[in-house]
C-alpha cells in the first residue's frame, strides 16, 4: 500500500514537473517568435531609414530640409535604440523572473517530495517497531510454549515410569506371593486372570496415551512449524522492510543532495542574475552617457553646421549682391559710353560740318579741340574703369570659386555628412549586434532548458 501511494505521489509530481517544463518551453517559443517578429520590424525600419538617408543625400542642396531631416533621423534612431533596449531589458528581466519562479516551484516540489519521503520513512520505522514488538512477543510465546511442552512431556514420562514401576512392583509382589503360597487355587487363578486383564487394559490405556501423546506432539510440532514459518515470513518481511528503509534512506539522501545542489545552482543563478543586472545597469548608464554625449555633440555640430552654413550663405548673398551691383554699374557705364560715343559721333559730324563750313575763327577751333580732347579723355577713363570693373568681377568670381575658405567649408560639410553616415552605419551595426546577442541568449536559454530537462529525467529514472 505504501509503494502504491509512493507511485501515485511520484506520478502527480512528475505530471506537475512536466506541466512546468511545457509552460517553460511554450514561453521560450513565444519569446523567440516575438524576437523574430521584432527583428523583421527593425529590419524594415532600417531599410526605411536607409532610403530616407539616400533621399537626404540626393537632396542635400536644401540645407534647412537636410538639417530638419537629419534631426528627425537622429530622433528616430534614438527612439528606436531606447525602445529596443527597453524591450530587451524587459524581456531579459521577464525571462530571469520566469526562470527563478520555475526553479522555486521545482524546489518546492522537491521539498514536498522530501517531506513525503520523510513521512513515509517515519511510518515505515513505526511499522518496523510494531513488527519488532510483535516478533518479540511471538518469540516469548514460542519459548513459553516450548517450555510448557517440554514440562508436559517430562511429566507424562515421569507418570508413565511411575505407573510401570508400580505395575512391575505389584506384579512381582503377586508372583512372589503365589510362589510362596504354593499351587495356585481357582480363586487365585481368577485373581491372576483379573490382574492380567487389568494389565492388558492398562497396557491398552498406555498405548492410547502414547497415541494421544504422539498426536499432541505431532500437533505441537505442526504448530511449532507454522510458528517457525510465520517467523521466517516475518523475518523476510522484516528484511524486505529493512531493504525498503535502506532504499528510501538512500533515495532521501540523494534527494537531499540534489536539493542542496539545486540550492547551490539557484544561488549561483541568483548571483549571475544580480551580476547581469548590475552589468546591464552599468551598460545602460554608459549607453545613456554616450547617447547624451552623442546628442550634445550632434547638437553642437548641427548648430555649428547651421551657423557656418548661414555665414557662408550670407557671404554668398553678399558676393552675389556685389556682383549684381557691379553688373548694374557696368550696364550703366556701357549706356554712358554708348551715349558718349553717340555724342562723339555727333561731334564728329559737327566737326565735319564745321570743317566743311571752314570755321572762321581760331577761337572756335581751339574751343572745339579742347572739348574734343576732354571728350576723348572721358572715353578713355570710362574704358579703363570698365576694364577695371571687369577685372574686379573676374577676381571676385575666381575668389568665390577657388577661395580656400569656401573649399574648407565645403569639405567640412562633406565631412559632416560622412560622419553622419558613419553614425548611421554604427547604429545599424549596433542593432545587428543587439539582435545577434538576443539570438545567442535565446540559444543559450534553450540549451540550459534542455540540460535541466535531461537532468530532471535522469533524476526521475534514478
Amino acid at each position: 500500500m505504501i509503494c502504491e501511494e509512493n507511485e501515485t505521489i511520484t506520478a502527480r509530481e512528475l505530471n506537475h514537473i512536466f506541466e512546468a517544463e511545457r509552460e517553460l518551453v511554450l514561453k521560450t517559443q513565444e519569446n523567440y517568435r516575438q524576437l523574430k517578429r521584432r527583428f523583421f520590424e527593425v529590419k524594415e525600419e532600417l531599410l526605411v531609414v536607409k532610403e530616407e538617408n539616400n533621399e537626404l543625400k540626393s537632396r542635400h542642396g536644401n540645407s534647412e530640409k537636410l538639417e530638419r531631416n537629419f534631426a528627425d533621423l537622429e530622433k528616430k534612431s534614438r527612439d528606436l535604440i531606447e525602445k529596443l533596449e527597453e524591450e530587451g531589458k524587459e524581456r531579459e528581466i521577464k525571462n530571469e523572473i520566469f526562470r527563478t519562479t520555475k526553479l522555486e516551484e521545482l524546489r518546492k516540489v522537491f521539498q514536498k517530495e522530501l517531506l513525503e519521503e520523510e513521512k513515509r520513512y517515519g511510518m515505515i520505522m513505526e511499522e518496523k517497531k510494531i513488527l519488532m514488538e510483535m516478533n518479540e512477543k511471538l518469540e516469548e510465546n514460542l519459548c513459553r510454549q516450548k517450555s510448557v511442552t517440554r514440562q508436559s512431556e517430562l511429566d507424562a514420562r515421569e507418570k508413565e515410569k511411575r505407573l510401570r514401576d508400580h505395575f512391575v512392583e505389584e506384579t512381582n509382589k503377586i508372583l512372589k506371593d503365589l510362589e510362596r503360597e504354593g499351587p495356585i487355587s481357582s480363586h487365585d487363578s481368577q485373581l491372576v486372570e483379573g490382574y492380567r486383564k487389568e494389565i492388558t487394559v492398562l497396557e491398552e490405556k498406555c498405548r492410547e496415551f502414547d497415541e494421544k501423546l504422539r498426536e499432541s506432539r505431532q500437533k505441537y510440532e505442526n504448530y511449532l512449524e507454522s510458528l517457525n514459518r510465520e517467523m521466517r515470513e516475518e523475518r523476510m518481511e522484516k528484511e524486505k522492510r529493512g531493504n525498503e528503509c535502506k532504499r528510501l534512506t538512500n533515495s532521501l539522501r540523494i534527494q537531499k543532495e540534489m536539493i542542496r545542489l539545486k540550492d547551490g545552482e539557484i544561488e549561483i543563478l541568483q548571483k549571475k542574475i544580480n551580476s547581469i543586472l548590475k552589468e546591464k545597469m552599468e551598460r545602460e548608464n554608459e549607453n545613456l552617457q554616450n547617447e547624451q554625449r552623442h546628442s550634445i555633440n550632434s547638437d553642437r555640430l548641427g548648430a555649428e553646421f547651421a551657423e557656418k552654413f548661414s555665414l557662408l550663405e550670407g557671404e554668398c548673398l553678399k558676393k552675389n549682391m556685389t556682383i549684381l551691383n557691379l553688373r548694374d554699374e557696368i550696364t550703366q557705364n556701357r549706356q554712358e559710353i554708348e551715349g558718349l560715343l553717340g555724342k562723339i559721333e555727333e561731334k564728329d559730324k559737327v566737326a565735319e560740318k564745321m570743317k566743311k563750313n571752314e570755321f572762321n575763327s581760331q577761337k572756335q577751333r581751339q574751343q572745339f579741340e579742347a572739348e574734343m580732347e576732354k571728350m576723348r579723355k572721358n572715353c578713355e577713363n570710362e574704358k579703363i574703369r570698365h576694364e577695371k570693373m571687369e577685372e574686379t568681377i573676374l577676381i571676385l568670381r575666381n575668389q568665390f570659386e577657388t577661395s580656400p575658405e569656401t573649399i574648407t567649408r565645403v569639405k567640412k560639410l562633406e565631412k559632416l555628412l560622412i560622419e553622419k553616415e558613419d553614425t548611421n552605419k554604427a547604429l545599424r551595426q549596433h542593432y545587428r549586434d543587439l539582435l545577434k546577442r538576443m539570438k545567442q541568449s535565446l540559444i543559450s536559454l534553450e540549451k540550459k532548458h534542455s540540460r535541466a530537462q535531461q537532468k530532471l529525467a535522469n533524476h526521475i529514472l534514478l
